[in-house]
């Protein structure tokens, strides 16, 4: 819960000094929710929106200790801060960023590194083509630099000596976490990478979408030092049966918590053989999605035992009837997000899963991209996990009716987002959509439907409706009154992103939308392909 406790000596002291607006509170209210990017962008608005300069010290220091247990990826800097740090200089609403990239205006990273010593960075990301190696091996020199735990570099062209030059970097000794993401690195980067001194220190290692083939694998088999390592992804690295069989016998896999190898030609037999010689003791994370995976595959993997295996990803994998029912026979005791998108599951095989130990303890599931149909959905109504947040079905074959079915149940708890695009879903399924009562709603991506005008008006009637901040609309039928009930319902309620592209507002309604305040309010607002016809 972001680590705040309500009753915190520092709630009352920070509300005694400053007490002309609602400033803390509003705070408040975001370090009691759960960490997010929404509720990041949130509080980094309120920042840079502080009405009085002689207190944004305190209230920086007021959230500082509260935001020690956010994720350091999601504290980067807030929408418009390097344009006030550019405009009006440093402010103390910077010492709450631990992420920084490398901007493309060597002044900001000038004007950051004067206040080095306020600062605590312990991410850096090299995003910028405009900068080379040696610009980049510069500014990794500078002590603003000098705590970083986590670096990416993923999509710079390094190639393999690159990556040598960087390693060398006294720096890069330091961090734990290391992204090296489509940049042109054969397997000798990766052994490389394996000889130096920083490998042994890694936590997370990323090396996705680079050249390492099965001769890479048969490095990694070959490593016989000491190593930290716990997250591996290498999606995408040409890896296939014979990769496998390297990788089955490396002993960096009986460490590892998260393991990503999505995107290599495995297929069934490679996937046999890490299910026979692996050991995934510890593993909680496993993403083995556009694997070429078929029901023998799945069969193989449900024979495994995964004690703490939480989440488990089989994108594009084809497990059919028989892989279905495998499928649901495996023991996966501690299983809560399941993806299974494009997978070709229809209603006999989604009752199957349905019938699994592990669906009602299921907090997220993405199933997009499938076959099904009014019966499977409604099905699932009558099986909703209780602690269900995430539900994904966008792209099935779901009308009204399957919606009907599904929210008759009317309480879901903790749902908070749900995807329900490219389905035949017109204003009665929103209907019955909103008088289900769902506490935590906060996202609804809804197009592609079929949804006009009273089924905007049955949204913005909900009990939810004022609590959510993204809802996509766009590719529907919504005409000026869906739009303006809409607005009315934005100006009550925090929405960050509003995306109506492409629906049937007027012109007229569109040009008064450009002048309209919630154009400053909300930080996302597409309004594009509307004049009155389909994508005028």
């Amino acid at each position: 819960m972001g680590g705040f406790n309500e009753y915190d000596l520092g709630w009352s002291e920070a509300q005694s000094m400053i007490d002309e607006h609602d400033g803390i509170a509003q705070l408040r209210t975001i370090l009691l929710q759960e960490p997010g990017r929404e509720q990041w962008q949130q509080l980094c608005q309120i920042l840079l929106e502080w009405p009085n300069a002689s207190t944004l010290s305190a209230a920086v220091h007021y959230v500082l200790p509260h935001l020690e247990s956010w994720p350091d990826t999601l504290r980067r800097p807030g929408y418009g801060w390097v344009a006030d740090l550019q405009a009006n200089g440093f402010r103390p609403y910077w010492e709450v960023v631990r992420c920084l990239d490398m901007f493309t205006t060597p002044d900001v990273f000038e004007r950051l590194q004067e206040h080095a010593h306020r600062l605590t960075i312990r991410k850096f990301r090299w995003n910028s083509s405009k900068h080379t190696l040696d610009s980049f091996l510069e500014l990794l020199s500078y002590p603003l630099l000098s705590q970083i735990e986590s670096l990416d570099v993923s999509e710079r062209q390094l190639h393999d000596d690159g990556l040598a030059t960087l390693l060398e970097h006294p720096t890069v000794g330091g961090v734990k976490r290391l992204r090296l993401e489509a940049c042109h690195l054969s397997a000798h980067g990766l052994q490389k990478l394996l000889q130096a001194p920083v490998f042994s220190a890694l936590h997370t290692l990323d090396i996705s979408r680079n050249g390492l083939g099965n001769k890479g694998m048969k490095y990694l088999a070959d490593f016989e030092g000491e190593s930290a390592l716990r997250c591996l992804k290498m999606d995408y690295c040409g890896l296939s049966k014979m990769g496998a069989r390297y990788l089955s016998f490396s002993s960096l896999l009986s460490g590892l918590e998260s393991l990503s190898i999505s995107g290599n030609p495995l297929l069934d037999s490679g996937i046999r053989i890490l299910s026979e010689r692996a050991d995934f003791t510890w593993l909680r994370s496993l993403a083995l999605s556009e694997c070429g995976i078929g029901a023998d595959g799945i069969r193989a993997l449900s024979k495994v035992s995964f004690p703490a295996l939480q989440e488990l990803h089989l994108h594009q994998s084809v497990p059919g009837d028989v892989g279905a029912i495998a499928l649901s026979r495996a023991s996966l005791p501690s299983l809560v997000r399941l993806s299974l998108g494009f997978c070709g599951l229809g209603d006999e095989q989604l009752a199957a899963l349905l019938q699994a130990p592990f669906w009602p303890q299921l907090e997220e599931i993405f199933l997009s991209h499938n076959d099904i149909s009014d019966d499977g959905f409604s099905l699932m109504g009558r099986s909703v996990p209780p602690r269900l947040r995430m539900l994904n079905v966008s792209q099935n074959r779901i009308t009204d009716q399957g919606m009907e079915s599904f929210f008759v149940k009317g309480h879901f708890p903790d749902l908070e987002r749900l995807y329900i695009e490219h389905n035949q879903v017109g204003d009665a399924g929103l209907l019955a959509m909103a008088q289900a009562k769902m506490p935590r709603l906060r996202s609804i991506q809804a197009s592609s439907c079929n949804v006009g005008d009273h089924g905007i008006f049955s949204l913005c009637r909900a009990s939810w409706s004022q609590q959510l901040h993204i809802l996509w609309l766009c590719c529907n039928r919504i005409g000026e009154e869906g739009g303006r009930a809409l607005f009315e319902l934005a100006e009550r309620a925090s929405f960050g992103e509003l995306n109506l592209a492409n629906n049937k507002l007027p012109s007229s309604f569109v040009a008064n939308a450009e002048g309209h305040p919630l154009r400053k309010k909300i930080r996302f607002l597409n309004l594009l392909g509307n004049m009155g016809e389909w994508g005028g």
